[in-house]
């Protein structure tokens, strides 16, 4: 090897080693990723189960500039590196992910942030971006490619086909299911229960699910298209760019976000249908990874994975990502699965109810019964 290359190598090792004793010191810590275009910004790091190699891609990434965060050659014992976007929400329930994983005994976490296109581009409407997968391929292509060991996504944006190489090991217990509708006081009208929006209020929202519910209950309301997270979403509608908001309630609960200044509707209670999975997690791990595997089993909710099977069944059958107007909930007793079940599809609206079943007899039945 040519010595000036050698030399650069040699300090490089000792500046990640000294990076490295840096990051070990601390608990819990967190470091950026960028993978919404892969090809361009993806950082070189040194898989921490692939020593071979490591010392040219190093070389490589101290040479380019393009190394962000690194692991060493060697995952520390009980160190489990999370995967996430790097929005409040994600962020909160990779929290609750590792922080359930510490109360197992699965040992400690550390969270690798990744910047995924939806959140490059937030303007931008979902069904733009030609698609499933807005807001997880970056997050699942860090644990690919060795740069983490698990994922945590919302298990409602991961689509239905699984991803070659991943595996979903665990479904932590869900959240509340339902949407609320949150409306500025200018906008109430408490003669108009339940929904209680003044005519012709515009409610944000780029969900075709909570748009086509919200026409069928209440004419006189005028969707309008939002994009952006929580916080974001409901500055606007703080602002008055929107009278009105449906937003998941699992997400404010887990932010702990102050509504009080907002009327808030139980929309659930209205039945009208959360996506499927709405309220649930889904942490992934690589198929090849007993390890983090066993770990992750631990904060498994068993109810929870069965509810989320039969309704993201019934999605799986219709066919229907993003842009389908979906809407479902399973709830497990000793009967077995029960769900009730919305699509709005060429014009048509049909609801069902089905009761006690598998979580995949259930989901077929309601593909019967909302296509028939």
């Amino acid at each position: 090897m040519h010595p000036i290359l050698g030399s650069v190598i040699v300090s490089a090792e000792l500046a990640v080693q000294r990076k490295i004793a840096l990051q070990n010191a601390c608990r819990c810590t967190e470091h950026v990723v960028s993978g919404s275009k892969p090809q361009a910004t993806a950082p070189y790091a040194i898989p921490h189960r692939s020593p071979s190699g490591s010392r040219l891609r190093l070389l490589c990434a101290v040479l380019f500039g393009r190394l962000i965060g690194v692991e060493g050659s060697g995952r520390l014992v009980g160190m489990i590196r999370i995967a996430t976007r790097g929005s409040a929400l994600a962020l909160v329930q990779a929290r609750l992910v590792a922080g359930g994983l510490r109360a197992v005994g699965g040992g400690e976490c550390e969270l690798v942030v990744v910047s995924t296109a939806g959140d490059d581009d937030p303007d931008r409407p979902i069904h733009e971006f030609g698609g499933a997968g807005v807001f997880t391929k970056a997050v699942e292509r860090a644990v690919l490619d060795g740069l983490a060991d698990a994922a945590v996504h919302s298990h409602k944006d991961l689509p239905t086909e699984g991803t070659p190489g991943l595996c979903i090991a665990a479904i932590p217990e869900r959240a509340a299911a339902g949407d609320l509708l949150l409306i500025r006081s200018a906008a109430v009208d408490r003669g108009r229960r339940p929904w209680m929006l003044r005519a012709g209020a515009c409610v944000g929202t780029s969900s075709a699910r909570r748009r086509a519910q919200l026409v069928e209950r209440d004419g006189r309301a005028v969707p309008v298209d939002i994009r952006g997270n929580v916080p974001t979403r409901l500055a606007r509608l703080r602002d008055g760019v929107v009278d009105g908001l449906i937003v998941a309630r699992a997400g404010l609960d887990r932010l702990r976000a102050d509504v009080s200044a907002f009327e808030a509707v139980d929309l659930l209670a209205l039945d009208v249908l959360p996506a499927p999975a709405q309220g649930a997690m889904a942490v992934q791990c690589r198929v090849d990874d007993a390890e983090t595997a066993e770990a992750l089993r631990a904060i498994h909710h068993e109810v929870t994975g069965t509810a989320v099977a039969a309704e993201r069944g019934l999605l799986a059958l219709v066919q229907g990502g993003c842009s389908v107007a979906l809407g479902c909930l399973a709830t497990v007793s000793a009967e077995g699965v029960s769900m009730r079940a919305y699509l709005h599809r060429d014009g048509i609206a049909r609801r069902c109810v089905v009761e006690g079943g598998s979580a995949e007899d259930v989901a077929g039945a309601a593909l019967l019964a909302l296509t028939r």
